[in-house]
């Protein structure tokens, strides 16, 4: 991960897309090898999953030789303070993110275990439904994930050149792609449900149809604002405001959306903990709007400043 980074910094995020998507298709067609050829099973899906990451490495690795600007000797081993301090904050609100989302699940999975057996739909069909309803939503996380990370060399190049101008411009661009995506997938969660739910398997159980039909109209019903919040926490990155990236981190997830969660099961059972989940987006969107209108207005000081 850490040298896929540093080739798109490099300016060749071409080959970085290789490296990370030769190693998940050989993933794919050594799970189908291994588990139904060869009928490993779990062990097979293990071994297929380890020779993918391997791949990913040997790919990476190999073009080191071929950095521009960076070199490596035996002096840049040491560890020094005001360089790991320099980059550490930057990169603490990622940490965050997945400690998060971590923390998220299972605190939703033991809420939607307690509410779900106290419900009509019992333990399973909740846990099933909001599983499938998370890895979809993956998908678009993950989109717009990557369009963040990939406005991030454009912006901290600009900001750094004080080219403030182009530093707006690149985040607009990236916020009304990410909103575009966001509800072009919305549109898809929201009127294609049943097809997407028959994908992971075909279910005749009616509770189950109707629950997991619940958790992507309610749960997935704000899903476009993704598309603002995601590219936001890393454009405070980008520019070198890691407090401000923590806080637009934080707040969607831990702040908002997990208070939510308990407050709303506690009152309104298993489908509070749909409901908390445009809940806690729309809160921090709204305060996420707040310290991005603060940074424009930044931005617009020191572009009519001629900084």
């Amino acid at each position: 991960m850490t040298v896929s980074s540093i080739i798109r910094a490099q300016g060749n995020p071409r080959y970085a897309m290789i490296c990370n998507m030769a190693g998940c298709f050989l993933n794919i067609i050594l799970d189908a090898w291994f588990v139904l050829g060869l009928k490993w099973g779990v062990a097979g899906a293990a071994w297929a999953t380890i020779i993918g990451q391997v791949l990913n490495f040997i790919l990476s690795v190999s073009y080191i030789p071929k950095f521009k600007s960076i070199k490596f000797e035996l002096k840049y081993a040491k560890l020094r303070k005001e360089t790991v301090f320099g980059f550490l904050p930057l990169g603490i609100s990622s940490f965050f993110t997945q400690f998060a989302s971590t923390v998220v699940v299972i605190c939703m999975n033991n809420l939607l275990t307690k509410y779900g057996a106290q419900s009509a739909y019992g333990a399973d069909i909740p846990l099933a439904s909001l599983g499938i309803v998370m890895k979809v939503n993956s998908i678009i996380i993950s989109f717009m994930v990557g369009l963040g990370i990939g406005s991030q060399p454009i912006v901290g190049y600009n900001y750094g050149a004080k080219n403030y101008a182009r530093v707006k411009a690149a985040y607009i661009r990236t916020v009304i792609t990410g909103l575009t995506v966001g509800i072009i997938g919305w549109a898809v969660f929201q009127f294609c449900t049943q097809p997407i739910i028959d994908l992971f398997g075909h279910e005749d159980d009616a509770l189950y149809n109707q629950f997991a039909n619940k958790c992507f109209h309610i749960f997935l019903s704000v899903i476009f604002l993704t598309g603002f919040l995601i590219p936001s926490g890393i454009f405070f990155q980008s520019i070198g405001k890691p407090l401000k990236a923590m806080a637009s981190t934080l707040t969607r997830q831990l702040i908002y959306f997990l208070p939510c969660a308990f407050i709303m099961s506690s009152i309104m059972g298993v489908e509070g903990l749909l409901y908390a989940g445009p809940t806690g987006d729309i809160l921090a969107a709204i305060t996420v709007a707040v310290l991005v209108i603060t940074e424009m207005r930044n931005l617009n000081k020191k572009i009519a400043d001629g900084n």
